[in-house]
């Protein structure tokens, strides 16, 4: 296993599994091929970012599988920098004795030990990246199409294979909520 705690692509989050650490509030991807199906964990609604929660509910109500999502957020350098040190020491952790890492989804967990890993970023380049970064969003709906075609013209949608995503961006944490709350108007059709 090959863990990445990169800033990966917003269109990429389905294309894997996103594992966090008890005491990191960071999730850490592990590109892999993988089917989506509903969550087993009865704690997975609890891992979803609040704009996201009751949509999610409601396609998940509907059959509809979601794949790993982000609402956006914006926040200040201070917190961003707070993350960083536990990524710091999530490394130094990873490096020395390994640690235990849990898929939300499933609740299965993992331990992952590697003496030769490293942060791909130094905390400068870290909060300029998130900066940007953290202000756009993504929800992915497994879909044979029939989504994609009732949300196409309506939101920015994008389909890969057979998952359809819709990806928003927002200046403000107002923008941002205001975004999905729109949006989850829209779903209820879906």
């Amino acid at each position: 296993m090959k863990l990445n705690s990169e800033l990966i692509p917003h269109e990429n989050f389905h294309k894997g599994f996103w594992l966090q650490t008890p005491k990191c509030p960071w999730f850490f991807f592990y590109e892999s091929p993988r089917e989506f199906v509903l969550p087993n964990n009865k704690n997975f609604y609890n891992t979803l970012d609040e704009d996201l929660k009751e949509i999610v509910i409601g396609l998940h109500k509907k059959n509809i599988s979601t794949t790993p999502s982000c609402a956006g957020h914006i926040n200040n350098d201070d917190h961003y920098g707070k993350i960083f040190k536990t990524l710091v020491h999530t490394k130094n952790r990873i490096k020395n004795g390994g640690v235990e890492l849990l898929n939300p989804e499933t609740n299965r967990k993992f331990f992952y030990e590697n003496k030769n890993y490293k942060l791909p970023y130094t905390h400068d380049e870290f909060l300029k990246k998130l900066r940007k970064y953290q202000t756009k969003g993504v929800l992915g709906m497994v879909d044979k199409g029939e989504i994609y075609e009732k949300l196409k013209g309506k939101v920015p949608v994008k389909k890969s294979d057979n998952v359809t995503l819709i990806l928003t961006e927002g200046k403000t944490k107002k923008d941002i909520s205001n975004n999905w709350k729109e949006l989850e108007k829209i779903l209820r059709d879906v």
